[in-house]
């Protein structure tokens, strides 16, 4: 009896192994199951290669299947294989998140993938440039590239270069000028990957300037006001360097002014200069040159007479006037007193022109000069009328020959 019943264990022993090895694998733990994965992508790979190591079958899935797919690719009977997770590319500036579950039996694996967002893949997801700098631009790749600048952009803003390979990508982005604009100017730069177009914003920051076209101005002696207009971008100050002019009024707002200022009469013989300087910031300093004309030396010699005809001086003979040289225009409107008729005699002062004329107009005069009874000098002079002034008239044909009469 004890030899039968070792026998009867021993065959349901044997009975019981047979029946575990025909256990189907969905009821089996694997002994190996090992999953190999990028599992932070960035976010222009749009799909993942997953090495699986398992002694079983195994079957893959995704957690999240809105933006995630499974692709087998190699079964491998006993040892694993691969497949691919396809998750296109994530043109969201944030992170994503999912989660790939692979099962053997009773095993089951998952592993999260988080895909980066478009935040993290360039090096700068804005650019801010400052005058003329440049800033480098980087991003990895999985397949060639292009970039170009956006229309707004072509005229301020160049890259350097606008294709390339796989791998890492450096573009060097640069402003063609510095920005003497009021405000920022703003633009983007367009990367294409795979057919997919990403903008990266473009800012250049305003240089500090004072601008104006007005930087050379010139007056006559004459006292008068002028005004400067101004753009800029920055607080400024207004230095006038000599007293001779004053600056009468502060810029008006909204990045536009109109400085007012008053030049006193330069009543000297001598042209001067000053310079109005506006100042403010890291600006480039905004100067403009002023020129006064000095009085025309005429005007400060106040005896009626003819100056400077053939390099003599005719002046106010000792004996005074002769009212008998008096001479009539033809209207019979205009006298006009002379020097001695011995010495100087006026035959025509071409016509009425002479009663309707003002200072700046272009006349002609017909002078004889005698002396007693022999002509010394016939001729006809172009003066300007330069001023009237207590009854007298200046005349001027050059700064050598001019005339004062008197009506």
């Amino acid at each position: 009896m004890r030899i039968r019943i070792t026998h009867l264990m021993a065959a349901g022993l044997l009975a019981s192994a047979v029946i575990a090895c025909q256990q189907p694998e969905s009821e089996k733990e694997p002994q190996v199951l090992e999953v190999k994965v990028k599992e932070n992508p960035n976010a222009l790979e749009s799909s993942i290669e997953v090495t699986v190591n398992c002694d079983l079958h195994w079957t893959a899935q995704v957690k999240d299947s809105s933006w995630g797919s499974v692709e087998v690719t190699e079964v491998k009977d006993g040892t694993g294989g691969t497949f691919v997770f396809k998750m296109g590319v994530n043109k969201s500036e944030d992170a994503r998140e999912n989660t790939l579950i692979v099962k053997a039996g009773k095993g089951t694996l998952e592993k999260k993938i988080t895909q980066g967002g478009l935040g993290t893949l360039f090096s700068h997801r804005s650019i801010t440039l400052v005058g003329k700098g440049q800033v480098e631009l980087s991003f990895p790749t999985p397949s060639a590239w292009t970039a170009k600048v956006s229309p707004e952009s072509e005229s301020w803003l160049r890259l350097s270069p606008e294709s390339g390979s796989k791998g890492t990508a450096r573009i060097t982005v640069q402003a063609k000028d510095a920005n003497e604009n009021v405000g920022e100017r703003e633009g983007s730069l367009q990367v294409t990957v795979d057919g997919n177009t990403f903008d990266i914003p473009v800012k250049q920051g305003q240089t500090d300037v004072i601008l104006t076209e007005d930087t050379q101005l010139e007056f006559e002696y004459e006292p008068q006001e002028f005004s400067v207009s101004t753009r800029y971008n920055v607080d400024y100050q207004v230095e006038v360097t000599e007293s001779w002019i004053t600056h009468e009024k502060t810029k008006a707002p909204l990045n536009q002014g109109v400085e007012r200022f008053t030049v006193s009469e330069n009543n000297t013989f001598q042209v001067r200069t000053a310079e109005i300087r506006f100042t403010g910031g890291d600006a480039k300093p905004l100067v403009i040159t002023v020129t006064q004309n000095s009085q025309d030396p005429i005007l400060n010699v106040f005896e009626p007479g003819f100056y400077g005809i053939n390099g003599q001086n005719y002046i106010k003979g000792a004996e005074g006037w002769n009212q008998s040289s008096v001479l009539v225009s033809a209207s019979g409107g205009t006298r006009y007193r002379l020097l001695n008729s011995q010495e100087l005699t006026v035959v025509d002062v071409s016509g009425d022109q002479f009663d309707s004329a003002k200072p700046g107009d272009n006349l002609s005069l017909h002078v004889t000069v005698k002396a007693k009874s022999h002509t010394r000098l016939i001729k006809d002079y172009s003066v300007v009328l330069l001023q009237e002034q207590d009854g007298l008239a200046w005349y001027k044909e050059s700064d050598n020959t001019y005339f004062i009469l008197e009506k």
